[in-house]
């Protein structure tokens, strides 16, 4: 049995069911279970959530409404609370839940995650992927932890919740959270790392495939090339960072083709939007027509970042 967290509001239900859905298709057979940290979810997001999984007995979707009262107070800038649900996850899953695999709504999963399952966690509180920020002087500096113990990106968590429960590591987070709030910038996932510091598990990077790896800028910094070229040619889970594949005017970006095509696999699939609106909207459509080669440059293809690692 495996099982999987999502932390979302009910604007992104819709999403997860795409997630979802990508990794039944990578784990046919077997008992998936879900869980849904929200703070609640409409009627409509309800049965559409259920009917996507209605004809596989061996997957069940558990939505959970959290209390929001440890958490509704925590620094989290323009970002909705439910970033920080994933550091209540001990406490709202049963005890013989022992470890689970946290995923933001913006990934995808592209291949077997048994090996990921399967990893040693003895004495490890989280695993993760590098975040750029690791790479980041500022990062350390400003939390206050040797560079050397890295730094994760928090969007794709296998979490070790026996070790959480036995350490306490929920209240340590919030509490660190709550008493240096001035020293977060990226919220839930600079207190994680601070409190977990010198617990976590650096995994491959293809378990947090991002597009930034493959910018000029970072190729070879964040892993070697015959890495990257394995992150873009096998990849297991796509973290869409900052490039939701649901936006249109994004509609070109790394790995979109790949989102899209298991979206279609839905009964119920997201219709993509532009989330600009109006005035910002004729900009964006105007910039693109005066500066069509500058556009270009800035979209990362499969063609180019194999040009960038070979």
């Amino acid at each position: 049995m495996k099982h999987f967290a999502f932390c979302v509001n009910d604007a992104y239900v819709p999403y997860i069911a795409v997630t979802i859905k990508s990794i039944r298709v990578h784990h046919p057979d077997e008992e998936l279970v879900f869980h849904i940290l929200t703070d609640g979810v409409s009627e409509k997001n309800r049965a559409r959530l259920q009917d996507e999984v209605a004809d596989d007995p061996g997957v069940s979707c558990h939505i959970i409404t959290v209390d929001r009262s440890k958490v509704c107070r925590l620094r989290k800038g323009k970002q909705h609370e439910s970033v920080w649900y994933r550091v209540l996850l001990p406490e709202y899953l049963s005890d013989d839940v022992h470890r689970i695999l946290f995923l933001d709504a913006d990934t995808l999963v592209t291949g077997s995650l048994d090996a990921l399952f399967e990893l040693d966690l003895d004495g490890r509180s989280v695993a993760g992927c590098l975040d750029p920020l690791s790479f980041n002087a500022d990062t350390f500096e400003r939390l206050e932890y040797d560079p050397a113990l890295k730094y994760l990106c928090a969007g794709v968590l296998m979490i070790n919740l026996d070790y959480w429960r036995e350490h306490g590591l929920e209240e340590r987070i919030i509490a660190f959270a709550t008493d240096q709030a001035e020293r977060l910038r990226f919220w839930d996932q600079d207190a994680v790392n601070y409190v977990c510091r010198d617990t976590k598990l650096v995994l491959p990077l293809r378990y947090g495939v991002m597009s930034c790896f493959f910018w000029p800028a970072w190729v070879g910094r964040i892993g070697s090339k015959e890495e990257l070229r394995e992150c873009l040619l096998n990849p297991a889970i796509i973290h869409f960072a900052g490039n939701a594949p649901w936006k249109k005017e994004l509609s070109r970006m790394l790995f979109h083709e790949d989102w899209q095509r298991y979206n279609k696999m839905l009964r119920h699939p997201v219709v993509r939007k532009y989330s600009l609106k109006g005035l910002d909207l004729l900009k964006l459509f105007a910039w693109n027509i005066v500066f069509p080669g500058k556009r270009k440059d800035r979209l990362i293809t499969r063609e180019k970042a194999l040009k960038f690692i070979s």
